[in-house]
Protein backbone atom coordinates (compact mmCIF):
# COMPACT_ATOMS: atom_id res chain seq x y z
CA UNK A 1 0.00 0.00 0.00
CA UNK A 2 2.78 2.47 0.92
CA UNK A 3 4.64 1.50 -2.25
CA UNK A 4 1.55 2.26 -4.36
CA UNK A 5 1.16 5.61 -2.61
CA UNK A 6 4.81 6.52 -3.30
CA UNK A 7 4.50 5.62 -6.99
CA UNK A 8 1.27 7.63 -7.25
CA UNK A 9 2.90 10.60 -5.54
CA UNK A 10 5.89 10.43 -7.89
CA UNK A 11 3.61 10.35 -10.94
CA UNK A 12 1.57 13.31 -9.68
CA UNK A 13 4.71 15.31 -8.85
CA UNK A 14 6.32 14.50 -12.21
CA UNK A 15 3.19 15.51 -14.10
CA UNK A 16 2.89 18.71 -12.08
CA UNK A 17 6.54 19.60 -12.69
CA UNK A 18 6.14 19.03 -16.43
CA UNK A 19 3.05 21.24 -16.51
CA UNK A 20 4.81 23.98 -14.57
CA UNK A 21 7.82 23.90 -16.87
CA UNK A 22 5.66 24.03 -19.98
CA UNK A 23 3.75 26.98 -18.53
CA UNK A 24 7.06 28.89 -18.40
CA UNK A 25 7.56 28.57 -22.16
CA UNK A 26 6.80 31.68 -24.16
CA UNK A 27 5.81 29.58 -27.14
CA UNK A 28 5.28 25.88 -27.69
CA UNK A 29 7.43 23.95 -30.19
CA UNK A 30 4.41 23.65 -32.49
CA UNK A 31 3.79 27.39 -32.35
CA UNK A 32 7.47 28.08 -33.11
CA UNK A 33 7.29 26.01 -36.29
CA UNK A 34 4.32 27.89 -37.75
CA UNK A 35 4.77 31.37 -36.26
CA UNK A 36 4.16 34.46 -38.36
CA UNK A 37 6.72 36.68 -36.63
CA UNK A 38 5.21 39.95 -37.84
CA UNK A 39 1.80 38.87 -36.51
CA UNK A 40 3.34 37.70 -33.22
CA UNK A 41 5.04 41.08 -32.83
CA UNK A 42 1.82 42.92 -33.73
CA UNK A 43 -0.14 40.94 -31.12
CA UNK A 44 2.51 41.52 -28.44
CA UNK A 45 2.61 45.24 -29.19
CA UNK A 46 -1.17 45.52 -29.20
CA UNK A 47 -1.18 44.04 -25.66
CA UNK A 48 1.52 46.45 -24.50
CA UNK A 49 4.04 43.65 -24.12
CA UNK A 50 7.77 44.36 -24.24
CA UNK A 51 9.84 44.02 -27.40
CA UNK A 52 12.14 41.88 -25.30
CA UNK A 53 9.64 39.02 -25.63
CA UNK A 54 11.53 38.19 -28.82
CA UNK A 55 14.48 37.02 -26.69
CA UNK A 56 12.18 34.51 -24.95
CA UNK A 57 10.80 33.29 -28.27
CA UNK A 58 14.33 32.93 -29.63
CA UNK A 59 15.37 30.83 -26.63
CA UNK A 60 12.29 28.60 -26.67
CA UNK A 61 12.20 28.15 -30.44
CA UNK A 62 15.90 27.30 -30.63
CA UNK A 63 15.00 24.01 -28.92
CA UNK A 64 13.21 22.95 -32.13
CA UNK A 65 15.66 24.56 -34.55
CA UNK A 66 13.54 27.65 -35.33
CA UNK A 67 15.03 31.14 -35.39
CA UNK A 68 12.52 34.00 -35.20
CA UNK A 69 12.84 36.88 -37.65
CA UNK A 70 13.76 39.96 -35.61
CA UNK A 71 12.98 42.37 -38.45
CA UNK A 72 9.51 40.87 -38.98
CA UNK A 73 8.80 40.74 -35.25
CA UNK A 74 9.89 44.35 -34.65
CA UNK A 75 7.97 45.57 -37.68
CA UNK A 76 4.81 43.95 -36.33
CA UNK A 77 5.50 45.10 -32.78
CA UNK A 78 5.84 48.72 -33.94
CA UNK A 79 2.42 48.47 -35.58
CA UNK A 80 0.85 46.82 -32.53
CA UNK A 81 2.27 49.19 -29.92
CA UNK A 82 0.89 52.15 -31.90
CA UNK A 83 -2.62 50.73 -31.40
CA UNK A 84 -1.94 50.19 -27.69
CA UNK A 85 -0.52 53.64 -26.92
CA UNK A 86 -3.75 55.63 -26.96
CA UNK A 87 -5.48 57.65 -24.26
CA UNK A 88 -8.38 55.18 -24.27
CA UNK A 89 -6.08 52.23 -23.61
CA UNK A 90 -4.17 54.20 -20.99
CA UNK A 91 -7.47 54.85 -19.22
CA UNK A 92 -8.46 51.19 -19.44
CA UNK A 93 -5.15 49.92 -18.07
CA UNK A 94 -5.10 52.49 -15.27
CA UNK A 95 -8.69 52.06 -14.14
CA UNK A 96 -8.10 48.29 -13.96
CA UNK A 97 -5.03 48.77 -11.78
CA UNK A 98 -2.54 47.41 -14.31
CA UNK A 99 0.39 49.40 -12.96
CA UNK A 100 2.84 47.11 -14.74
CA UNK A 101 1.63 48.59 -18.07
CA UNK A 102 2.59 52.14 -17.06
CA UNK A 103 5.89 52.08 -18.95
CA UNK A 104 4.66 50.13 -21.97
CA UNK A 105 4.60 53.20 -24.21
CA UNK A 106 7.97 54.68 -23.21
CA UNK A 107 9.51 56.36 -26.23
CA UNK A 108 6.43 55.87 -28.42
CA UNK A 109 4.57 58.67 -30.21
CA UNK A 110 1.41 57.94 -28.20
CA UNK A 111 3.18 58.02 -24.84
CA UNK A 112 1.99 61.48 -23.66
CA UNK A 113 -1.73 60.78 -24.21
CA UNK A 114 -1.46 57.25 -22.86
CA UNK A 115 0.35 58.44 -19.72
CA UNK A 116 -2.01 61.33 -19.01
CA UNK A 117 -5.03 59.03 -19.17
CA UNK A 118 -3.27 56.19 -17.36
CA UNK A 119 -2.14 58.33 -14.43
CA UNK A 120 -5.57 59.86 -13.90
CA UNK A 121 -7.32 56.49 -14.14
CA UNK A 122 -4.78 54.84 -11.86
CA UNK A 123 -5.45 57.51 -9.24
CA UNK A 124 -9.15 56.63 -9.46
CA UNK A 125 -8.29 52.95 -9.13
CA UNK A 126 -6.26 53.70 -5.99
CA UNK A 127 -9.08 55.75 -4.48
CA UNK A 128 -11.49 52.89 -5.12
CA UNK A 129 -9.04 50.51 -3.42
CA UNK A 130 -8.86 52.85 -0.41
CA UNK A 131 -12.67 53.02 -0.27
CA UNK A 132 -12.82 49.24 -0.35
CA UNK A 133 -10.32 49.03 2.52
CA UNK A 134 -12.32 51.57 4.53
CA UNK A 135 -15.52 49.57 3.94
CA UNK A 136 -13.79 46.44 5.21
CA UNK A 137 -12.41 48.24 8.27
CA UNK A 138 -15.85 49.73 8.94
CA UNK A 139 -17.46 46.27 8.90
CA UNK A 140 -14.83 45.03 11.35
CA UNK A 141 -15.36 48.02 13.65
CA UNK A 142 -19.16 47.62 13.53
CA UNK A 143 -18.80 43.96 14.51
CA UNK A 144 -16.51 44.91 17.40
CA UNK A 145 -18.98 47.63 18.45
CA UNK A 146 -21.82 45.09 18.61
CA UNK A 147 -19.65 42.92 20.86
CA UNK A 148 -18.20 45.72 23.02
CA UNK A 149 -18.62 45.28 26.76
CA UNK A 150 -17.85 48.74 28.18
CA UNK A 151 -18.90 52.30 27.42
CA UNK A 152 -15.25 53.31 26.93
CA UNK A 153 -14.76 50.58 24.36
CA UNK A 154 -17.99 51.54 22.53
CA UNK A 155 -17.04 55.24 22.53
CA UNK A 156 -13.60 54.46 21.13
CA UNK A 157 -15.08 52.31 18.38
CA UNK A 158 -17.66 55.00 17.51
CA UNK A 159 -14.84 57.56 17.17
CA UNK A 160 -12.97 55.20 14.87
CA UNK A 161 -16.13 54.68 12.80
CA UNK A 162 -16.61 58.46 12.48
CA UNK A 163 -12.98 58.76 11.32
CA UNK A 164 -13.60 56.06 8.72
CA UNK A 165 -16.77 57.85 7.55
CA UNK A 166 -14.91 61.17 7.18
CA UNK A 167 -12.07 59.54 5.27
CA UNK A 168 -14.55 57.80 2.93
CA UNK A 169 -16.46 61.04 2.36
CA UNK A 170 -13.25 62.87 1.43
CA UNK A 171 -12.25 60.11 -0.95
CA UNK A 172 -15.71 60.12 -2.59
CA UNK A 173 -15.42 63.89 -3.21
CA UNK A 174 -12.01 63.36 -4.81
CA UNK A 175 -13.41 60.50 -6.86
CA UNK A 176 -16.30 62.64 -8.13
CA UNK A 177 -13.88 65.37 -9.18
CA UNK A 178 -11.60 62.91 -10.97
CA UNK A 179 -14.42 61.09 -12.75
CA UNK A 180 -15.50 64.26 -14.50
CA UNK A 181 -12.60 64.04 -16.96
CA UNK A 182 -12.16 60.88 -19.04
CA UNK A 183 -10.75 60.43 -22.53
Amino acid sequence: MANHFCRSAIIVLSTSAALLLSACESMSPEQCKVADWAQTGREDGARGESRSNLADYTKDCAKVGVTPSPSAYYYGWDQGIATFCTPQRGWSEGINGNGFKRGACAGQAGEPGFMMAFDRAYQIYNINQQLSNIASTTRDLEKKLSEAKTDDERNSLRRQLRDQDRAAANLRVNLQLMNTVQP
